[in-house]
């Protein structure tokens, strides 16, 4: 008797562990003969690299209003990091009058960008040469890799810490710095 509540838990806990969905594959328990079908997952294979998550354009991430113009939400800039050692996610969002929002970890965070600040951001990004459209850099040799997703006038850029373009390192830099400071 003991035997067969044996395999009714470890036949429970298999189909708990393996989920739901799928095929099931037979297996036997050795000691006893006795024959259980388990699922067996069907679905991608998850990796240790995290694969980027889009930026939602402003419009679709905040409401419009009857004052809202479409240049406005073409000038706010979302930074999202994720990834890296800790899997840590973390977004800014800096809207064009200054007023800006952190999450991290699920926390969310208000504060001020000044406006010498951000109108240096501003000419990093700009002088970057990368938001005519979108561009995407994918991962270059490493583990725990950082992705860094940039959303401004229109366009995202999405590049690993192994793939940051030159021209991007100063906005990054600085976003990384607003990041902090709103959070704090």
């Amino acid at each position: 008797m003991r035997t067969a509540q044996r395999v009714l838990v470890i036949a429970a806990a298999t189909v708990c562990v393996g989920g739901c969905g799928g095929a099931a594959a037979p297996a036997t328990v050795p000691s006893t003969g006795v024959s259980v079908s388990v699922p067996v997952a069907s679905g991608p294979v998850r990796t240790s690299t995290p694969t980027p998550t889009p930026i939602l354009p402003p419009s679709a991430a905040r409401p419009t209003t009857a004052g809202d113009s479409h240049e406005t939400e073409h000038n706010v800039i979302t930074f999202k990091v994720e990834g890296g050692f800790s899997g840590q996610l973390r977004e800014l969002t800096i809207e064009p009058d200054g007023a800006a929002s952190a999450t991290v970890s699920g926390r969310r965070s208000v504060g001020r960008v000044e406006a010498e600040q951000l109108a240096a951001i501003r000419r990093a990004l700009e002088g970057s040469g990368l938001f005519g459209g979108d561009h995407t850099y994918p991962p270059g040799a490493g583990a725990d890799l950082q992705i860094y997703t940039i959303g401004y006038q229109g366009a995202t850029v999405v590049a690993y810490d192994t793939t940051v373009p030159a021209s991007l390192t100063e906005a990054i830099t600085a976003l990384q710095q607003v990041l902090r400071q709103v959070q704090s």
